[in-house]
Protein backbone atom coordinates (compact mmCIF):
# COMPACT_ATOMS: atom_id res chain seq x y z
CA UNK A 1 0.00 0.00 0.00
CA UNK A 2 1.91 2.99 -1.27
CA UNK A 3 -0.51 5.55 0.21
CA UNK A 4 0.13 4.49 3.84
CA UNK A 5 3.09 4.01 6.09
CA UNK A 6 3.79 3.10 9.68
CA UNK A 7 6.84 3.47 11.91
CA UNK A 8 8.06 3.15 15.45
CA UNK A 9 10.58 5.04 17.55
CA UNK A 10 12.24 3.88 20.74
CA UNK A 11 14.68 6.07 22.68
CA UNK A 12 16.65 4.68 25.62
CA UNK A 13 15.89 6.37 28.92
CA UNK A 14 19.36 7.91 29.24
CA UNK A 15 18.66 9.97 26.09
CA UNK A 16 15.20 11.26 27.06
CA UNK A 17 14.83 15.03 27.05
CA UNK A 18 17.74 15.58 24.64
CA UNK A 19 15.71 16.01 21.46
CA UNK A 20 16.53 12.57 20.07
CA UNK A 21 12.89 11.64 19.50
CA UNK A 22 12.19 14.98 17.79
CA UNK A 23 15.22 14.57 15.53
CA UNK A 24 14.24 11.02 14.56
CA UNK A 25 10.66 12.08 13.87
CA UNK A 26 11.79 15.03 11.75
CA UNK A 27 13.99 12.70 9.67
CA UNK A 28 11.12 10.25 9.20
CA UNK A 29 8.71 13.00 8.15
CA UNK A 30 11.27 14.48 5.73
CA UNK A 31 11.73 11.05 4.17
CA UNK A 32 7.97 10.64 3.82
CA UNK A 33 7.63 14.12 2.29
CA UNK A 34 10.57 13.89 -0.11
CA UNK A 35 10.75 10.21 -1.03
CA UNK A 36 7.69 8.16 -0.14
CA UNK A 37 4.79 10.57 -0.76
CA UNK A 38 2.44 8.59 1.50
CA UNK A 39 -0.97 10.05 2.35
CA UNK A 40 -1.34 8.62 5.86
CA UNK A 41 1.31 7.79 8.46
CA UNK A 42 0.23 5.60 11.38
CA UNK A 43 1.76 4.62 14.69
CA UNK A 44 0.94 2.91 17.96
CA UNK A 45 2.13 4.37 21.27
CA UNK A 46 1.62 3.24 24.86
CA UNK A 47 -1.38 5.09 26.25
CA UNK A 48 0.59 5.95 29.41
CA UNK A 49 3.52 7.47 27.46
CA UNK A 50 2.53 11.14 27.74
CA UNK A 51 5.95 12.36 26.58
CA UNK A 52 5.75 10.47 23.26
CA UNK A 53 2.08 11.33 22.73
CA UNK A 54 2.91 15.01 23.23
CA UNK A 55 5.71 14.76 20.68
CA UNK A 56 3.47 13.14 18.08
CA UNK A 57 0.71 15.70 18.65
CA UNK A 58 3.28 18.50 18.26
CA UNK A 59 3.93 17.20 14.74
CA UNK A 60 0.25 16.92 13.84
CA UNK A 61 -0.59 13.31 14.69
CA UNK A 62 -4.16 12.69 15.85
CA UNK A 63 -5.44 9.93 18.11
CA UNK A 64 -7.83 7.80 16.06
CA UNK A 65 -8.47 5.02 18.55
CA UNK A 66 -7.21 2.83 21.33
CA UNK A 67 -6.14 -0.80 21.38
CA UNK A 68 -6.98 -2.24 24.80
CA UNK A 69 -4.51 -4.87 25.98
CA UNK A 70 -2.21 -4.37 22.97
CA UNK A 71 0.77 -6.01 24.65
CA UNK A 72 1.67 -7.76 27.87
CA UNK A 73 4.66 -6.60 29.96
CA UNK A 74 5.59 -8.10 33.33
CA UNK A 75 2.25 -9.89 33.48
CA UNK A 76 0.16 -6.78 32.83
CA UNK A 77 -1.70 -5.87 29.67
CA UNK A 78 -0.96 -2.39 28.34
CA UNK A 79 -3.20 -0.21 26.20
CA UNK A 80 -1.88 1.60 23.14
CA UNK A 81 -3.18 4.69 21.36
CA UNK A 82 -3.50 4.53 17.58
CA UNK A 83 -2.43 7.78 15.88
CA UNK A 84 -2.42 9.03 12.30
CA UNK A 85 -0.84 11.94 10.47
CA UNK A 86 -2.67 12.94 7.30
CA UNK A 87 -0.61 14.31 4.42
CA UNK A 88 -1.90 17.21 2.31
CA UNK A 89 -0.72 18.20 -1.17
CA UNK A 90 1.36 21.38 -1.14
CA UNK A 91 1.03 24.29 -3.53
CA UNK A 92 3.47 22.72 -6.04
CA UNK A 93 1.33 19.62 -6.43
CA UNK A 94 3.76 17.48 -4.47
CA UNK A 95 2.65 15.94 -1.22
CA UNK A 96 3.87 17.45 2.03
CA UNK A 97 3.40 16.84 5.70
CA UNK A 98 0.57 18.83 7.22
CA UNK A 99 0.92 20.79 10.45
CA UNK A 100 4.65 20.19 10.87
CA UNK A 101 6.05 22.73 13.34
Amino acid sequence: MKHRGTFGISVIKEEWGKGVGSHLLEEILAFVKNEVHAEIISLEVRSDNARAIGLYKKYGFEKIGEFKGFTKVDGQYLDFDLMNLYIEPDAAGQEGVSDTP
